[in-house]
């Protein structure tokens, strides 16, 4: 996946705190339906498929969207992320805690759309470790994500919930690496 999915991937989220803020709950709402509509139809004519994080986002946004109109409240639209992030950490860490870590998994299925050096690296064991303490750190830096976007969606102004939720999607991943670098070494 590029940097561009991850990136179309806010926009229903952006989209909601924007409208949400202006023009209130249902406008919000309805933008992030549309604009989540709109990034499934990207990444089918991008990719020829729908990856399940996908799926599982827009489905999130239909029911927690149906669900926070139901009930009036924007909050429960905003947990959105906070599920994602706590479901994908909970995946990594079991994955690796069963000893099959998702990113390893990944690397060995998606070898031949790497680049040549990192498929080098691909039959080194300790390159393949790295990769495995790291599913282990991103398990737990998106579960630190998940807590941290759950308090701004509940504690925090629209504009802090989709900073935390956008950055700190980044910056948790990328500590866990960091964290998993220093652990191998």
């Amino acid at each position: 996946m590029s940097s561009s999915s991850w990136i179309i991937g806010l926009i229903p989220l952006l989209a909601f705190a924007i409208a949400d803020t202006f023009f209130g709950l249902k406008t919000g709402l309805i933008a992030a339906l549309v604009l989540a509509l709109i990034e499934c139809v990207w990444s089918w004519a991008t990719f020829g498929e729908l990856d399940q994080i996908s799926i599982v986002s827009l489905l999130l946004i239909l029911f927690l969207g149906l669900l926070a109109w139901k009930k009036k409240s924007p909050i429960i639209f905003k947990i959105q992320p906070s599920l994602i992030s706590f479901f994908l950490g909970v995946w990594l860490i079991v994955s690796w805690f069963m000893d099959e870590p998702v990113f390893v998994a990944m690397v060995k299925k998606y070898a031949a759309m790497l680049p040549i050096d990192i498929r080098r690296n691909i039959q080194n064991p300790q390159y393949l470790a790295f990769i495995s303490l790291t599913t282990l750190t991103t398990g737990i830096g998106m579960l630190m994500h998940a807590f941290v976007t759950g308090y701004a969606a509940f504690k925090l102004n629209n504009w802090w919930w989709i900073a935390i939720r956008g950055i700190g999607f980044y910056l948790f991943a990328f500590i866990a690496m960091l964290c998993a670098r220093v652990m191998i070494n």
